[in-house]
């Protein structure tokens, strides 16, 4: 679909400074940013700055891909009719990265900003209401060969009284442990995402899905392209996406103390 639109569209890699965004923005572009969007406050202001200027509207799309997996595609299926508010755990063994690997440096803005923003759109793609209130709290490292930034748990209250809390820890063993875990409780029902690989209701045992894994990317980039070739809606919307940008940033501003929340 990119390549289909690529005079209108243009793809920018993860690494790559939030300015190509901004330049993109500004030259009347789509624009699909691999996460994260920005790694500082001053770079998502700027590109929230240059998507309300534009005089024609375009899409702006970050590669949050995990809310267009089928395991959570059927789970926000059987969510639709609930009244209560959602409990979401999210369990995420990373596995260890050395401190002087990229992705912890200023090109990756570091696991929570590079990685995490992830869990905290699958949890706004679940809540479905804007964030209230955030809380983080990280390991103190001492002298191990761990950051506090990968980690950490993080805690976000959404308006409509839901709850999602994120474990975040690379010190989790490469072997016998899923990636990812996301218990889902509401209702008097529960439901559980193992690695992207299956989703089980608990009450019944029932699989409402099951596959290989599959996180979503297939889906992201063709639903990114069906709108902009029939001008449908974002396929994220714009302030969510701007929201759990900024979520992950304030997480990191927490688990770092540089202030109180």
């Amino acid at each position: 679909y990119l390549g289909r639109t690529r005079s209108r569209a243009r793809s920018v890699c993860e690494d790559e400074d939030a300015d190509q965004v901004v330049k993109s923005l500004e030259a009347g572009k789509h624009v699909f940013v691999e996460k994260p969007l920005a790694i500082t406050w001053d770079e998502l202001d700027r590109v929230r700055e240059a998507y309300a200027k534009m005089k024609t509207p375009r899409l702006l799309m970050v590669g949050f891909n995990r809310r267009f997996s089928p395991a959570l595609q059927a789970l926000r299926k059987d969510l639709a009719a609930r009244i209560a508010p959602v409990i979401i755990n999210y369990r995420l063994n990373a596995g260890y990265l050395p401190m002087d690997h990229w992705t912890q440096g200023p090109e990756g803005g570091g696991r929570n900003i590079g990685e995490a923003c992830h869990m905290y759109d699958v949890f706004r793609s679940i809540a479905r209401a804007p964030v209230a209130s955030i809380s983080a709290t990280a390991i103190d490292p001492g002298a191990a060969a761990y950051k506090k930034n990968d980690n950490f748990v993080a805690t976000i209250r959404y308006g409509d009284g839901s709850v999602g809390n994120l474990v975040y820890t690379a010190s989790g063993p490469k072997e016998g442990m899923p990636k990812e875990r996301i218990e889902v409780l509401c209702g008097g029902e529960a439901w559980i995402v193992d690695d992207f690989k299956t989703l089980t209701r608990c009450s019944d045992g029932k699989v409402l899905w099951s596959g290989g894994v599959d996180k979503g990317h297939f889906d992201e980039l063709s639903s990114f392209g069906d709108a902009i070739i029939n001008g449908a809606e974002a396929p994220i919307p714009v302030e969510e996406i701007f929201e759990t940008s900024a979520v992950a940033l304030h997480v990191e501003d927490l688990i770092h103390g540089r202030h109180d929340g």
